[in-house]
């Protein structure tokens, strides 16, 4: 459907000549292809792209980049098979204005100029794009500018030669403006890697020896690694067993190192060798929510010059939004927008008040089950965080980054207050169409992850209670199983167990890779990077359950991930992610991992801040990597995945 609006005429009492026009046009039914032997199931995610890739780390070949796409194949035996479809539409306007002379008389010179606006959005194929799920239909903009200036001249010399020039003048597409400050650097080696798979790195801290205390959260496992001893264990029956849930790993004075367990709400007090001396309470069993566990270990907790623990603790009561802006669905209470950093001391258990931290706002669905599980709560998610971050600097200095202006504040030893000037940062404003846009891909996406998420629990609910699977359950499109479950297991109705499944391991056997991996070296790329293939395990660790242990049976609506809406959203994209995005470093600088308009080639980027507040330097990570840790001689530590799980890198900065 196409619809033109033209008018010309004379304008400044005739003397030019004026075409104004606009055309509207709505193209629906337009073609497309799609691969119908395509499995849309992400085995894992780019980190520095957060975009999933549809094949196994194995079927990559890292030197080349080449993908073996059986992976993603329903029926390897085909390739591709097309689907020809048309269910795209595009839309377009355009507005066009014109000038020229009306001549009055013989002339040699004769000019026109004209303006045009132009604005296309299209609908684009997943299998088009490089962006997310191939089979996903989105919205995209047209690479050309929407402004467009052009003119023409014409002269003629002598009645015989005509000569005509013509030029026109037209706008980019709007790009995201550089990052001002220092250019980024990129980390590219390593100087040592750990060749046992860890489950996952929590947090880890280097000993005068040398050697590095791992928190491996995922195996319930304090490490020492070098030597590979083990400090805390999951085992039930050790003496030194580490609890159900995960430890928090605290840098105290000196060389001491403090350890939380959460369940036995005690506190191991760990000497510079890394051995257990003492065990004590905490000092707040209300507070072990802002302290113990997962939230605790993603905020790095540390104590200031008098020894005191740092934390953020919330403020107040949240409030419940009305009924009138949720009509419908489970009910939704809103946080406080701010937090109280505190510090703790040991001995006497009493609270001082350092910053008060602002928070983005966020929600907590509330949903009452049966009996059994009583009330359900889940966390609304924001997309962009804009909450006030935090760090502790080695000789007690306590600095708080601000978000909505981005600097500095610093608390010192003794007593005084000082700020920084604000950091450089390519500020982005956000229209509503870029804030639903940032919404609704989230939403697929957590959707995605919340149905793949509940099957692997209805598996382990099934065979550890001995159950048969509901009859109205049923798997989503394109789920591949899992690796690591026990060969004995059943599984749903239309699932089995692929010929080239990687077992859980039985009682005394640990895992082996082929090929084995080998250690970096100064001059060797970690792996996860050009020149390194990570090996494939024989067996992947079971988890540690307690013995008689069966589960509740889940429900759907246990791993339902909402999101806020996105009018809650900030007007102007955060300059940094909220919790875990600010550390200090063993010399008293600070790392504040950023966030980018557009994804950049690698891992993520961290500006360095120094003691005096300044931007110095911006570091990224090689893709696929986590910064866990900080060691003496500018040393950092970073956490990969492969495919027999994670390890841990010590990487020395120039």
């Amino acid at each position: 459907m196409r619809s033109h609006l033209g008018w010309r005429g004379g304008v400044l009492d005739g003397r030019f000549q004026l075409n104004l026009s606009g055309t509207y046009s709505l193209n629906l039914n337009q073609p497309r292809t799609q691969d119908l032997n395509f499995v849309p199931t992400a085995r894992f995610t780019l980190a520095d792209e957060a975009r999933p890739v549809f094949v196994e780390p194995t079927g990559i070949v890292p030197a080349t980049g080449s993908v073996a796409a059986r992976d993603a194949r329903r029926v390897p035996v085909f390739a591709q098979v097309s689907e020809l479809r048309s269910d795209l539409e595009s839309r377009s306007t355009q507005v066009s204005l014109g000038l020229s002379p009306i001549p009055r008389g013989r002339s040699r010179l004769r000019w026109n100029v004209n303006y045009t606006y132009q604005h296309l959005r299209e609908q684009v194929s997943g299998f088009q794009s490089t962006a997310g799920d191939p089979l996903r239909v989105e919205w995209a903009r047209s690479a050309q500018g929407p402004h467009q200036l052009g003119y023409t001249l014409h002269y003629s010399f002598f009645d015989a030669v005509d000569v005509s020039w013509t030029g026109r003048f037209s706008a980019a597409r709007p790009a995201a403006p550089a990052p001002p400050g220092p250019p980024i650097r990129s980390i590219a080696t390593a100087s040592a890697l750990s060749v046992k798979p860890l489950r996952w790195i929590g947090r880890v801290r280097e000993l005068p020896d040398g050697r590095v205390l791992v928190n491996d959260i995922g195996a319930r496992r304090l490490v020492l690694m070098d030597t590979v001893a083990v400090v805390l264990d999951s085992v039930s029956a050790a003496p030194n067993a580490y609890g159900r849930a995960p430890g928090t790993l605290i840098p105290y004075r000196a060389d001491t190192t403090l350890c939380i367990d959460p369940n036995s709400q005690s506190m191991l007090v760990l000497d510079g060798r890394g051995e257990i001396v003492r065990v004590r309470a905490v000092w707040r069993t209300d507070h072990l929510r802002f302290f113990g566990g997962f939230r605790a270990e993603s905020g790095w907790l540390a104590a200031d010059a008098r020894g005191r623990i740092v934390y953020p603790v919330s403020t107040g009561q949240p409030r419940w939004r009305p009924p009138t802006e949720r009509p419908r669905g489970p009910a939704l209470r809103i946080e406080q927008d701010s937090a109280f950093l505190v510090a703790a001391d040991l001995q006497t258990r009493a609270l001082d008040t350092l910053a008060v931290l602002r928070q983005g706002k966020r929600g907590v669905l509330t949903r009452r089950s049966d009996s059994e599980r009583g009330r359900h709560e889940t966390e609304a998610l924001n997309p962009l965080p804009s909450d006030d971050a935090w760090a502790v600097l080695p000789d007690g200095t306590v600095a708080v980054v601000r978000a909505l202006d981005y600097r500095v504040e610093y608390l010192h030893p003794d007593g005084r207050r000082t700020s920084s000037a604000k950091l450089p940062f390519a500020w982005q404003r956000l229209a509503d169409e870029d804030k639903q846009r940032l919404v609704d891909s989230m939403r697929t996406e957590m959707a995605r992850r919340s149905a793949a998420a509940y099957v692997p629990m209805m598996i382990y609910w099934a065979n550890l209670a001995k159950q048969p699977f509901p009859a109205d359950f049923q798997m989503p499109a394109g789920y591949r199983l899992q690796a690591g479950l026990p060969r004995e297991w059943k599984l749903p109705p239309g699932l089995s167990f692929p010929a080239d499944y990687v077992y859980a391991c039985a009682a005394g056997e640990e895992p082996k890779l082929t090929p084995p991996p080998t250690p970096a070296t100064a001059s060797t790329p970690p792996p996860g990077t050009q020149g390194a293939a990570p090996g494939r395990p024989s067996c992947i660790p079971a988890p540690t359950l307690r013995a008689g242990f069966v589960p509740p049976k889940p429900t759907r609506e246990q791993f339902e991930m909402p999101l806020l809406l996105a009018a809650e959203l900030p007007d102007y994209r955060p300059p940094f992610a909220g919790d875990g995005a600010v550390q200090a470093d063993a010399v008293g600088n600070l790392w504040i991992q950023t966030t980018t308009a557009r994804p950049a080639p690698g891992g993520d980027v961290y500006d360095i801040i120094d003691r005096s507040g300044e931007l110095v330097d911006r570091l990224q990570l090689p893709r696929g990597y986590e910064l866990v840790g900080f060691g003496a001689g500018r040393v950092v530590y970073l956490a990969m995945r492969d495919a027999s799980g994670m390890r841990l890198a010590r990487v020395r900065l120039k």
